[in-house]
Protein backbone atom coordinates (compact mmCIF):
# COMPACT_ATOMS: atom_id res chain seq x y z
CA UNK A 1 0.00 0.00 0.00
CA UNK A 2 1.44 3.37 -1.06
CA UNK A 3 -1.41 5.77 -0.38
CA UNK A 4 -4.43 5.86 1.91
CA UNK A 5 -7.21 8.06 0.49
CA UNK A 6 -10.55 9.25 1.85
CA UNK A 7 -13.23 10.02 -0.75
CA UNK A 8 -16.95 10.50 -0.19
CA UNK A 9 -16.79 8.91 3.31
CA UNK A 10 -15.03 5.83 1.92
CA UNK A 11 -11.39 4.86 2.15
CA UNK A 12 -9.20 3.44 -0.58
CA UNK A 13 -5.76 1.90 -0.44
CA UNK A 14 -3.73 2.62 -3.56
CA UNK A 15 -2.67 1.32 -5.95
CA UNK A 16 -5.84 -0.53 -6.91
CA UNK A 17 -6.50 -2.70 -9.93
CA UNK A 18 -7.96 -0.43 -12.65
CA UNK A 19 -11.13 -2.55 -12.85
CA UNK A 20 -11.49 -2.20 -9.08
CA UNK A 21 -11.20 1.57 -9.51
CA UNK A 22 -14.15 1.61 -11.90
CA UNK A 23 -16.23 -0.51 -9.53
CA UNK A 24 -15.22 1.68 -6.57
CA UNK A 25 -16.28 4.91 -8.31
CA UNK A 26 -19.46 3.25 -9.60
CA UNK A 27 -20.50 2.25 -6.09
CA UNK A 28 -19.94 5.84 -4.95
CA UNK A 29 -21.90 7.14 -7.98
CA UNK A 30 -18.85 9.14 -9.02
CA UNK A 31 -18.08 7.48 -12.34
CA UNK A 32 -20.29 9.58 -14.60
CA UNK A 33 -18.91 12.34 -16.86
CA UNK A 34 -18.22 15.52 -14.94
CA UNK A 35 -18.43 13.80 -11.55
CA UNK A 36 -17.13 16.15 -8.87
CA UNK A 37 -15.57 15.03 -5.62
CA UNK A 38 -12.72 15.82 -3.29
CA UNK A 39 -10.11 13.46 -1.93
CA UNK A 40 -8.15 13.67 1.29
CA UNK A 41 -4.65 12.21 1.43
CA UNK A 42 -4.64 10.45 4.79
CA UNK A 43 -1.22 8.90 4.33
CA UNK A 44 1.21 8.54 1.46
CA UNK A 45 4.67 7.31 0.71
CA UNK A 46 7.43 9.25 2.48
CA UNK A 47 5.06 12.20 3.02
CA UNK A 48 5.42 13.39 -0.56
CA UNK A 49 3.65 16.79 -0.69
CA UNK A 50 1.21 15.93 -3.48
CA UNK A 51 -2.18 17.64 -3.65
CA UNK A 52 -4.69 14.81 -4.28
CA UNK A 53 -7.05 17.03 -6.32
CA UNK A 54 -10.13 15.35 -7.77
CA UNK A 55 -8.98 12.74 -10.26
CA UNK A 56 -9.00 9.39 -8.53
CA UNK A 57 -7.94 7.50 -11.67
CA UNK A 58 -4.88 9.73 -12.13
CA UNK A 59 -3.92 9.34 -8.48
CA UNK A 60 -4.20 5.57 -8.75
CA UNK A 61 -2.04 5.61 -11.89
CA UNK A 62 0.54 7.67 -10.00
CA UNK A 63 0.56 5.14 -7.15
CA UNK A 64 1.34 2.33 -9.62
CA UNK A 65 4.15 4.41 -11.16
CA UNK A 66 5.70 5.14 -7.77
CA UNK A 67 5.53 1.47 -6.83
CA UNK A 68 7.40 0.49 -10.00
CA UNK A 69 10.19 3.08 -9.73
CA UNK A 70 12.73 1.08 -7.78
CA UNK A 71 15.91 3.07 -7.07
CA UNK A 72 14.57 6.06 -9.04
CA UNK A 73 12.02 6.74 -6.33
CA UNK A 74 14.45 8.91 -4.35
CA UNK A 75 14.81 11.29 -7.33
CA UNK A 76 11.05 11.46 -7.70
CA UNK A 77 10.52 12.32 -4.04
CA UNK A 78 13.18 15.03 -4.19
CA UNK A 79 11.56 16.52 -7.32
CA UNK A 80 8.14 16.65 -5.64
CA UNK A 81 9.56 18.31 -2.54
CA UNK A 82 11.31 20.91 -4.69
CA UNK A 83 8.01 22.18 -6.12
CA UNK A 84 6.16 25.10 -4.58
CA UNK A 85 2.92 23.31 -5.44
CA UNK A 86 2.77 19.71 -6.68
CA UNK A 87 -0.50 18.46 -8.16
CA UNK A 88 -1.26 14.87 -9.13
CA UNK A 89 -0.82 15.86 -12.79
CA UNK A 90 2.60 17.38 -12.04
CA UNK A 91 3.73 14.32 -10.11
CA UNK A 92 2.43 11.95 -12.78
CA UNK A 93 4.39 13.82 -15.46
CA UNK A 94 7.54 13.50 -13.32
CA UNK A 95 6.87 9.81 -12.65
CA UNK A 96 6.40 9.07 -16.36
CA UNK A 97 9.58 10.99 -17.28
CA UNK A 98 11.73 10.03 -14.31
CA UNK A 99 14.67 9.27 -16.64
CA UNK A 100 15.04 13.05 -17.08
CA UNK A 101 15.48 13.67 -13.34
CA UNK A 102 18.71 13.01 -11.41
CA UNK A 103 19.26 13.24 -7.69
CA UNK A 104 22.58 12.96 -5.87
CA UNK A 105 22.05 12.47 -2.12
CA UNK A 106 24.69 13.90 0.17
CA UNK A 107 25.71 16.74 -2.14
CA UNK A 108 24.01 19.40 -0.06
CA UNK A 109 26.42 22.34 -0.39
CA UNK A 110 28.26 24.28 -3.08
CA UNK A 111 31.54 23.21 -1.52
CA UNK A 112 30.84 19.49 -1.91
CA UNK A 113 29.38 20.03 -5.36
CA UNK A 114 32.40 22.14 -6.40
CA UNK A 115 34.82 19.51 -5.19
CA UNK A 116 32.97 16.87 -7.21
CA UNK A 117 32.89 19.10 -10.31
CA UNK A 118 36.60 19.93 -10.12
CA UNK A 119 37.70 16.36 -9.37
CA UNK A 120 35.81 15.15 -12.44
CA UNK A 121 36.80 18.06 -14.75
CA UNK A 122 33.17 19.13 -15.21
CA UNK A 123 33.95 22.87 -15.45
CA UNK A 124 35.66 23.52 -18.79
CA UNK A 125 36.69 27.08 -17.82
CA UNK A 126 39.01 25.69 -15.13
CA UNK A 127 40.45 22.67 -16.92
CA UNK A 128 43.31 24.59 -18.61
CA UNK A 129 44.66 26.08 -15.35
CA UNK A 130 48.05 24.97 -14.01
CA UNK A 131 47.93 22.40 -11.24
CA UNK A 132 49.05 24.83 -8.51
CA UNK A 133 46.28 27.35 -9.40
CA UNK A 134 43.74 24.56 -9.84
CA UNK A 135 44.42 23.32 -6.33
CA UNK A 136 43.79 26.79 -4.88
CA UNK A 137 40.38 27.26 -6.45
CA UNK A 138 37.48 28.09 -4.14
CA UNK A 139 35.39 24.89 -4.05
CA UNK A 140 32.22 26.69 -2.99
CA UNK A 141 32.53 29.20 -5.82
CA UNK A 142 33.19 26.39 -8.28
CA UNK A 143 30.10 24.58 -6.96
CA UNK A 144 27.92 27.65 -7.41
CA UNK A 145 29.19 28.05 -10.99
CA UNK A 146 28.54 24.40 -11.74
CA UNK A 147 25.06 24.57 -10.21
CA UNK A 148 24.22 27.62 -12.35
CA UNK A 149 25.59 25.88 -15.47
CA UNK A 150 23.77 22.65 -14.64
CA UNK A 151 20.46 24.27 -13.66
CA UNK A 152 20.36 22.21 -10.46
CA UNK A 153 19.33 22.95 -6.89
CA UNK A 154 19.81 21.63 -3.39
CA UNK A 155 16.81 19.89 -1.91
CA UNK A 156 16.10 17.17 0.64
CA UNK A 157 19.75 16.72 1.61
CA UNK A 158 21.04 16.32 -1.94
CA UNK A 159 21.48 17.85 -5.38
CA UNK A 160 18.60 17.73 -7.87
CA UNK A 161 19.00 18.38 -11.58
CA UNK A 162 16.28 18.16 -14.22
CA UNK A 163 17.06 17.71 -17.92
CA UNK A 164 16.00 20.64 -20.11
CA UNK A 165 13.82 18.23 -22.13
CA UNK A 166 11.54 17.76 -19.10
CA UNK A 167 9.67 21.04 -19.72
CA UNK A 168 8.40 19.80 -23.09
CA UNK A 169 7.94 16.17 -22.04
CA UNK A 170 4.41 14.79 -22.05
CA UNK A 171 2.55 12.35 -19.85
CA UNK A 172 1.84 9.28 -22.00
CA UNK A 173 -1.81 8.48 -22.57
CA UNK A 174 -2.89 5.45 -20.56
CA UNK A 175 -4.00 2.43 -22.55
CA UNK A 176 -7.79 2.04 -22.37
CA UNK A 177 -9.19 -0.84 -20.38
CA UNK A 178 -10.47 -3.84 -22.30
CA UNK A 179 -14.23 -4.08 -21.89
CA UNK A 180 -13.85 -7.64 -20.55
CA UNK A 181 -11.12 -9.85 -19.17
CA UNK A 182 -11.19 -13.57 -18.38
CA UNK A 183 -9.23 -15.69 -15.95
CA UNK A 184 -9.21 -19.48 -15.96
CA UNK A 185 -8.65 -21.75 -12.98
CA UNK A 186 -8.50 -25.41 -12.09
CA UNK A 187 -7.39 -27.30 -8.98
CA UNK A 188 -6.05 -24.25 -7.17
CA UNK A 189 -4.19 -22.82 -10.18
CA UNK A 190 -5.15 -19.78 -12.23
CA UNK A 191 -4.01 -18.45 -15.58
CA UNK A 192 -3.91 -14.72 -14.90
CA UNK A 193 -6.10 -12.29 -16.82
CA UNK A 194 -6.62 -12.24 -20.60
CA UNK A 195 -8.42 -9.65 -22.70
CA UNK A 196 -11.58 -10.73 -24.54
CA UNK A 197 -11.59 -12.08 -27.15
CA UNK A 198 -8.78 -14.54 -26.51
CA UNK A 199 -6.29 -14.91 -29.32
CA UNK A 200 -5.32 -18.34 -30.60
CA UNK A 201 -2.01 -17.93 -28.76
CA UNK A 202 -3.91 -17.13 -25.53
CA UNK A 203 -6.03 -20.27 -25.87
CA UNK A 204 -2.97 -22.43 -26.56
CA UNK A 205 -1.23 -20.99 -23.51
CA UNK A 206 -4.23 -21.63 -21.26
CA UNK A 207 -4.88 -25.18 -22.46
CA UNK A 208 -1.17 -26.06 -22.26
CA UNK A 209 -0.91 -24.51 -18.81
CA UNK A 210 -3.67 -26.74 -17.47
CA UNK A 211 -3.02 -29.65 -19.80
CA UNK A 212 -6.59 -29.76 -21.08
CA UNK A 213 -8.00 -30.04 -24.59
CA UNK A 214 -10.19 -26.92 -24.43
CA UNK A 215 -11.11 -23.98 -22.21
CA UNK A 216 -14.59 -25.44 -21.70
CA UNK A 217 -13.07 -27.75 -19.07
CA UNK A 218 -11.93 -24.81 -16.95
CA UNK A 219 -13.67 -22.51 -14.48
CA UNK A 220 -13.96 -18.93 -15.78
CA UNK A 221 -13.94 -15.64 -13.89
CA UNK A 222 -14.39 -12.31 -15.59
CA UNK A 223 -14.28 -8.59 -14.96
CA UNK A 224 -15.78 -5.69 -16.89
CA UNK A 225 -14.67 -2.09 -17.29
CA UNK A 226 -18.34 -1.02 -17.43
CA UNK A 227 -19.67 -1.80 -13.95
CA UNK A 228 -23.22 -2.18 -15.31
CA UNK A 229 -21.98 -5.37 -16.99
CA UNK A 230 -20.13 -6.84 -14.03
CA UNK A 231 -22.74 -9.29 -12.73
CA UNK A 232 -22.84 -11.96 -15.41
CA UNK A 233 -21.90 -15.62 -15.19
CA UNK A 234 -19.52 -16.55 -18.01
CA UNK A 235 -19.05 -20.15 -19.15
CA UNK A 236 -17.77 -21.86 -22.27
CA UNK A 237 -21.39 -21.99 -23.47
CA UNK A 238 -21.87 -18.20 -23.53
CA UNK A 239 -18.25 -17.15 -24.14
CA UNK A 240 -19.16 -16.53 -27.79
CA UNK A 241 -21.98 -14.19 -26.70
CA UNK A 242 -19.48 -12.27 -24.56
CA UNK A 243 -17.18 -11.89 -27.58
CA UNK A 244 -20.13 -10.66 -29.63
CA UNK A 245 -21.04 -8.08 -26.96
CA UNK A 246 -17.40 -7.00 -26.79
CA UNK A 247 -17.33 -6.49 -30.57
CA UNK A 248 -20.48 -4.36 -30.40
CA UNK A 249 -19.02 -2.15 -27.67
CA UNK A 250 -15.69 -1.74 -29.47
CA UNK A 251 -17.57 -0.44 -32.50
CA UNK A 252 -19.15 2.40 -30.49
CA UNK A 253 -17.93 5.96 -30.19
CA UNK A 254 -17.38 7.41 -26.72
CA UNK A 255 -20.72 9.22 -26.88
CA UNK A 256 -22.49 5.96 -27.73
CA UNK A 257 -20.77 4.20 -24.83
CA UNK A 258 -22.10 6.88 -22.49
CA UNK A 259 -25.60 6.36 -23.92
CA UNK A 260 -25.15 2.61 -23.50
CA UNK A 261 -24.23 3.07 -19.85
CA UNK A 262 -27.27 5.26 -19.28
CA UNK A 263 -29.65 2.71 -20.82
CA UNK A 264 -27.93 -0.22 -19.09
CA UNK A 265 -28.16 1.62 -15.78
CA UNK A 266 -31.92 1.91 -16.21
CA UNK A 267 -32.58 -1.59 -17.57
CA UNK A 268 -30.15 -3.53 -15.38
CA UNK A 269 -29.16 -6.42 -17.70
CA UNK A 270 -28.68 -9.70 -15.85
CA UNK A 271 -27.54 -11.82 -18.79
CA UNK A 272 -25.08 -11.29 -21.62
CA UNK A 273 -27.79 -11.54 -24.28
CA UNK A 274 -29.73 -8.77 -22.52
CA UNK A 275 -26.66 -6.58 -22.55
CA UNK A 276 -26.27 -7.27 -26.27
CA UNK A 277 -29.95 -6.38 -26.82
CA UNK A 278 -29.24 -2.92 -25.42
CA UNK A 279 -26.35 -2.49 -27.86
CA UNK A 280 -28.50 -3.56 -30.80
CA UNK A 281 -31.41 -1.25 -29.90
CA UNK A 282 -29.50 1.76 -28.61
CA UNK A 283 -30.53 4.00 -31.52
CA UNK A 284 -34.20 3.30 -30.86
CA UNK A 285 -34.16 5.11 -27.52
CA UNK A 286 -34.04 8.80 -26.69
CA UNK A 287 -31.05 9.34 -24.43
CA UNK A 288 -30.02 12.91 -23.68
CA UNK A 289 -26.45 13.00 -22.36
CA UNK A 290 -26.53 16.71 -21.54
CA UNK A 291 -29.26 16.19 -18.98
CA UNK A 292 -27.13 13.88 -16.86
CA UNK A 293 -26.96 17.17 -14.94
CA UNK A 294 -30.64 18.16 -14.46
CA UNK A 295 -29.64 21.75 -13.67
CA UNK A 296 -28.85 22.18 -17.38
CA UNK A 297 -32.41 21.22 -18.30
CA UNK A 298 -33.77 23.54 -15.61
CA UNK A 299 -31.82 26.45 -17.07
CA UNK A 300 -33.10 25.67 -20.57
CA UNK A 301 -36.65 25.29 -19.26
CA UNK A 302 -36.63 28.64 -17.45
CA UNK A 303 -35.20 30.46 -20.44
CA UNK A 304 -37.58 28.95 -22.99
CA UNK A 305 -40.81 28.99 -20.96
CA UNK A 306 -40.37 32.09 -18.80
CA UNK A 307 -37.50 33.94 -20.52
CA UNK A 308 -35.49 33.82 -17.30
CA UNK A 309 -31.80 33.72 -18.16
CA UNK A 310 -29.02 32.39 -15.96
CA UNK A 311 -28.01 36.00 -15.21
CA UNK A 312 -31.40 36.81 -13.72
CA UNK A 313 -31.09 37.37 -9.91
CA UNK A 314 -34.19 35.19 -9.39
CA UNK A 315 -32.24 32.10 -10.39
CA UNK A 316 -30.28 32.11 -7.15
CA UNK A 317 -33.52 31.35 -5.28
CA UNK A 318 -34.40 28.32 -7.43
CA UNK A 319 -33.25 24.79 -6.73
CA UNK A 320 -32.27 24.07 -10.32
CA UNK A 321 -31.38 20.41 -9.71
CA UNK A 322 -34.77 19.70 -8.15
CA UNK A 323 -36.63 21.66 -10.83
CA UNK A 324 -34.79 19.89 -13.64
CA UNK A 325 -35.35 16.47 -12.09
CA UNK A 326 -39.04 17.09 -11.54
CA UNK A 327 -39.63 18.31 -15.09
CA UNK A 328 -37.66 15.49 -16.70
CA UNK A 329 -39.49 12.88 -14.63
CA UNK A 330 -42.80 14.47 -15.58
CA UNK A 331 -41.90 13.99 -19.26
CA UNK A 332 -41.11 10.31 -18.70
CA UNK A 333 -37.33 10.48 -18.38
CA UNK A 334 -35.36 8.27 -16.02
CA UNK A 335 -32.29 10.12 -14.74
CA UNK A 336 -28.85 8.54 -14.51
CA UNK A 337 -25.42 10.06 -13.98
CA UNK A 338 -24.65 9.25 -17.63
CA UNK A 339 -27.73 10.87 -19.20
CA UNK A 340 -31.54 11.04 -19.15
CA UNK A 341 -33.41 8.09 -20.72
CA UNK A 342 -36.93 8.49 -22.09
CA UNK A 343 -38.83 5.49 -20.75
CA UNK A 344 -41.88 5.50 -23.08
CA UNK A 345 -39.89 5.17 -26.32
CA UNK A 346 -41.31 2.83 -28.94
CA UNK A 347 -38.07 0.84 -28.96
CA UNK A 348 -39.04 -1.09 -25.85
CA UNK A 349 -42.05 -2.58 -27.65
CA UNK A 350 -39.85 -4.35 -30.19
CA UNK A 351 -38.55 -6.87 -27.71
CA UNK A 352 -40.27 -10.17 -26.86
CA UNK A 353 -41.37 -10.54 -23.25
CA UNK A 354 -39.61 -13.77 -22.37
CA UNK A 355 -37.06 -12.15 -20.10
CA UNK A 356 -37.65 -9.09 -17.98
CA UNK A 357 -35.47 -6.08 -17.34
CA UNK A 358 -36.26 -3.55 -14.67
CA UNK A 359 -39.43 -1.81 -15.81
CA UNK A 360 -39.21 -3.08 -19.41
CA UNK A 361 -39.36 -6.39 -21.26
CA UNK A 362 -36.93 -7.77 -23.77
CA UNK A 363 -34.67 -10.72 -24.54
Amino acid sequence: MLMHIAIADRTAYLPMDRYEVEEFLYELKLDGPGAEYQMEMISNIHDIPIEPGADFRALNRLAWRIGDMGDRREAFIAWCRAQERCTVEDALKAACNIRLIDFHPGFDSDELLGEHALDNCLLDEYNALPDDEYAQLDRAEAGARFREQDGGRFVDGGYLVVDTDFASAETPVEEPLAYFQLRFSNRGMDSGWFNVPLTEADERFVTNCFDVEGIERLHMEYCASLPQLAGFTVTADNYGELCSLNEALIGMRSEEIQKYQALAEVLGPRKIEQARWIADHLDEHTIDLEYADPTIYAQDYLEQKYEISQRNPLVRYIDLAALGSDRLHAMGFELTRYGAVLMDDGGQEMAPAEQSFTGMTMT
